[in-house]
């Protein structure tokens, strides 16, 4: 195992004569990380275009089902930039700073449901605990404000990195931010309350960005059947898990160890039935499990402690019915309660 200090900065461009406007963030992994690059498994690397990928995706199921989709596409270049455009709308900074192990196979506390005896295998992993310095600039103050509110709902929804929709890569806000509050809590109804403001605020401020007033969604078109997971349809929401976890470890173990009989509602595989045809192609996978820290007293010592938090993001349209019926099959089992609906969320 090494313990190395890590210092990459990616996208470092001379600044240009357009003027910006700048936010800074600092990020704390609660997750183990797996941050891959150009220089493969071996070495540890969060790049700008892996954040800004993350971040387009949430935009994008931000605004899926209330705009059209050459509406989507038009705002997505304003906040994001566009191919072939010429000039950098968005310009993204990032610094790890943290210790990472490189393993010669992938044991059980990295990937936890893994078998011990597996061929040796050379990856990297970030350690939980650290910290990310991650700075966005903006052509414009609309279009910045739209950015950070894709970032907030990246690292409150989902996470960074390989394997994020299992648990992997998660991180809170540990920094001041007139855009987006940091997290400073430590007890489960705290990290909810948190969650529900971070996210109500997040699309506020992205519906305003786009011009959307009330909850109306577009009606079905052909321009708009496609599978861009959103958070408009009436399966979207946050579920809370009651369940307790000693460490990050332990949970991403105990969720893959649950999965197993989810697999294909878990990563957007069609299912499967004796005598019917299957449908062609995949579906996004429709859900993003993450790790959120809290504190518990037991035996009268606070005693830190992670729970579980999973986001529902169906396609546009939703998925069939029986694929529904298999995910909330999933979230009881791994006893979920739902904390936010975004169907009942309105510009």
């Amino acid at each position: 195992m090494n313990h190395v200090t890590v210092n990459h900065t990616a996208n470092n461009q001379v600044a240009d004569k357009l003027s910006e406007h700048h936010s800074q963030f600092t990020f704390q992994f609660i997750s183990t990380a797996f941050l891959h690059g150009s220089k493969g498994e071996e070495f540890t690397e969060l790049r700008a275009s892996t954040v800004k990928g993350v971040m387009r995706f949430w935009f994008r199921a931000a605004l899926a089902g209330r705009v059209s989709l050459s509406t989507l596409k038009e705002l997505e270049g304003e906040v994001f930039g566009a191919k072939g455009e010429g000039r950098e709308r968005l310009r993204i900074r990032v610094v790890l700073n943290g210790s990472y192990r490189r393993e010669v196979r992938k044991d059980r506390s990295r990937v936890p449901h893994k078998a011990a005896d597996l061929p040796p295998v050379k990856e990297s992993s970030l350690n939980p605990g650290a910290k990310i310095d991650l700075s966005l600039s903006s052509l414009s103050s609309k279009a910045h404000q739209a950015a950070v509110a894709s970032l907030a709902l990246a690292t409150t929804l989902g996470g960074l990195g390989a394997r994020s929709h299992r648990g992997a890569g998660s991180v809170i806000l540990t920094s001041e931010s007139s855009l987006f509050e940091p997290y400073f809590g430590a007890r489960a109804e705290e990290w909810e309350s948190y969650l529900q403001g971070a996210v109500r605020k997040a699309l506020g401020d992205l519906w305003g960005f786009a011009g959307i007033v009330g909850s109306e969604l577009i009606p079905p078109s052909a321009e708009t059947q496609l599978t861009i997971p959103n958070l408009s349809e009436g399966g979207s929401g946050v579920y809370l898990s009651t369940e307790r976890f000693s460490t990050e470890e332990e949970l991403r173990r105990e969720l893959m160890l649950r999965m197993r009989f989810f697999k294909n509602e878990i990563f957007g595989l069609p299912l499967r039935h004796p005598g019917v045809k299957t449908p062609p192609g995949r579906f996004p996978s429709p859900l993003w499990f993450r790790a959120f820290p809290l504190t518990e007293t037991i035996d009268g010592v606070a005693t830190p402690r992670v729970g579980l938090q999973v986001t529902v993001v169906p396609p546009f349209p939703a998925h069939p019915d029986a694929v529904f019926a298999r995910v909330e099959e999933l979230l009881s089992a791994l006893h979920c309660e739902r904390s936010i609906a975004f169907s009942e969320y309105s510009a």
